[in-house]
């Protein structure tokens, strides 16, 4: 049986106090200016469940560890873009031009390539001009996101206004993403589950191009 009561509490939650006055929309949110810090990044990361790997000792080095690192059955695929990068490299394939997105479903490690990333909270911009091949990025088991280390936005805030100006500038995306770490949930119980939906790890690393 519904509480009357309880229910009319709950309802008055919803409803606006008497004698109230509506006040005019303050107006666009300015952001705080946030600095494009990759430690910054690093913190926010992590605390999202992914890692910032360092480029040492040498960019290709670095790269053929991450591959290397935890290596299981299955196809390393690099994207396009993030192949171009991959020189001296082993031990990978490129992408190829597919309609099926079942064609990734072996694959163990997808290096891509990212636009930019953001400090405050970790994210990664792919688009259709970076990652056609949007299906690979989220079949793979891992994830290995090179992002130029000049393409650093401090928040959240900038980086969706470049976006945007990108958009405004007329450049036609098929489409944007922004990824902040490994696919995780917590609808459950709020019990954090990482890889419910997607990748199971996630590493970046910052690369000079």
């Amino acid at each position: 049986m519904v509480d009357g009561a309880a229910l009319a509490a709950f309802s008055m939650r919803f409803q606006r106090p008497v004698g109230s006055v509506l006040k005019a929309h303050p107006g666009v949110y300015t952001g705080p200016d946030l600095p494009a810090s990759w430690e910054v990044f690093a913190t926010s990361l992590k605390s999202v469940g992914g890692v910032l790997l360092n480029a040492q000792p040498s960019q290709e080095q670095a790269i053929q560890a991450a591959i290397d690192m935890g290596r299981a059955p299955g196809r390393v695929v690099a994207s396009a873009a993030a192949a171009t990068l991959l020189t001296g490299v082993t031990g990978w394939e490129t992408a190829r031009v597919t309609t099926t997105p079942q064609e990734w479903e072996d694959v163990d490690l997808a290096i891509i390539r990212a636009e930019s990333a953001c400090a405050e909270n970790a994210a990664l911009l792919v688009t259709s001009s970076s990652l056609p091949e949007r299906a690979l990025a989220f079949l793979a088991q891992r994830i290995l996101v090179l992002v130029p280390r000049n393409r650093l936005i401090g928040g959240f805030m900038a980086a969706q206004a470049e976006l945007a100006s990108r958009l405004a500038n007329g450049e036609a995306l098929h489409h944007a993403t922004w990824m902040s770490g490994p696919s995780k949930t917590a609808d459950i119980e709020q019990t954090l589950v990482i890889g419910a939906h997607g990748v199971c790890a996630l590493a970046v690393m910052a690369v000079d191009i």
